[in-house]
């Protein structure tokens, strides 16, 4: 389901939620799951609008793609599914979208690479990969782990991953000359006519100087934009002040590496190691201007995730020994927020800095171990 509510900015909202009848089992965690979102639910969300988000027109509309399962398989991939039909509605809409968008699992086993594995088959696969692209075998999202893969194993699955894709888009294609709707042009007249010539003309020069001046930090060259955007407003008084800033703003985001790295330079690195003495670890990254303190706990193995055994049986959720929760509070970046629940950013976040780890913990480390990492 596909709903659209114009304004001047892309607000891309997924809900990806299956209903208890689905799984054709009264599962433990249904309650649950029908209550609130799970993390399933948040990271198949997260993949479809990574894979959504490029093709949508810039700065005009917010989107809303619902995508209800009714029945699943026991073995069948709602990541995928979901993806696939969120695309496909689109692409056959009168929303203006520059797709389609085909999207494959992987997986390697044997050292053969497997085109949408069954979860048993995955269990005893190297490498998890889920891989959107669209025509002319361009990517557009690349999420995995895997054990120490190799760069040949993986150049080998993305080739074998496209062709499969071609065939999706292929089909994409097919239904949409069959029952597409005529596109329509959303994108006529953004701002009022020479709005954006007036502003680069009041503060180009200026903007330039702020964005290429290396002793700027994130925090006075901020200071110094929204006193620019102030004089715009000023100057330009006969105009509607909230079309003004987004005229501005849009302007402001044109310029890349405004603090004169290049391409390949990083934020000034430093890392501070066992912050805290009386815990098993502790570390604190700073990248920049941005904070991250990091502690790890170990337990017994009774303190691992466990759950239930039907959702173990079918793969849906295992044991997990080692956890990593990240948090991202308000206060990071001065503003006041609710902390009741986990967001989808601190989800999303947490769950790829898991895969990044957890395959470097050694199968028979004794303990259970959690880390939890916090913005500051």
């Amino acid at each position: 389901m596909l709903a659209i509510l114009a304004q001047r900015s892309v607000s891309l909202n997924i809900n990806w939620k299956h209903r208890i009848l689905s799984p054709v089992l009264c599962r433990s965690h249904s309650v649950s799951v029908s209550v609130g979102d799970s993390e399933l639910q948040l990271s198949t969300g997260q993949k479809i609008e990574g894979t959504t988000y490029c093709g949508f027109v810039r700065r005009y509309l917010i989107f809303q793609i619902n995508c209800k399962p009714l029945s699943l398989d026991d073995d069948s991939d709602g990541v995928l599914l979901g993806i696939n039909a969120a695309v496909a509605a689109i692409h056959v809409s009168s929303v203006p979208f520059d797709g389609p968008v085909g999207a494959v699992r992987l997986a390697l086993v044997d050292g053969k690479i497997v085109i949408n594995p069954s979860r048993h088959v995955l269990k005893e696969s190297k490498l998890d990969m889920v891989l959107a692209g669209c025509s002319g075998q361009r990517t557009v999202m690349v999420e995995m782990d895997g054990e120490e893969v190799s760069l040949d194993e993986i150049q080998i699955a993305l080739s074998e991953g496209f062709e499969s894709i071609d065939k999706i888009l292929y089909g994409m294609n097919e239904l949409r000359e069959i029952s597409g709707k005529k596109k329509e042009n959303l994108c006529a007249e953004l701002y009022p006519p020479n709005l954006i010539n007036e502003i680069r003309q009041l503060c180009d020069e200026r903007l330039y100087y702020v964005l290429t001046d290396i002793t700027h930090d994130k925090t006075s060259r901020d200071n110094a934009i929204k006193e620019i955007g102030a004089d715009v407003l000023k100057s330009l008084s006969n105009r509607d002040p909230a079309t003004t800033m987004d005229a501005f703003s849009f302007i402001v985001k044109q310029v890349l590496r405004c603090d004169g790295r290049s391409l390949k330079d990083f934020r000034p690195i430093t890392i501070n190691v066992d912050v805290y003495k009386k815990l098993h670890g502790s570390a604190l990254f700073q990248r920049g201007q941005t904070q991250v303190l990091s502690t790890v706990t170990f337990d017994s193995p009774a303190a691992a995730f466990h759950p239930d055994s039907i959702s173990q049986l079918l793969g849906a959720q295992r044991k997990k020994m080692f956890m990593l929760h990240y948090e991202f509070p308000g206060y990071a970046t001065n503003e006041i927020s609710s902390s009741r629940s986990v967001n989808r950013r601190e989800q999303g976040h947490g769950a790829l800095a898991e895969k990044a780890l957890k395959h470097v913990v050694p199968k028979d480390f004794p303990y259970s171990i959690r880390l939890a990492c916090q913005e500051k």
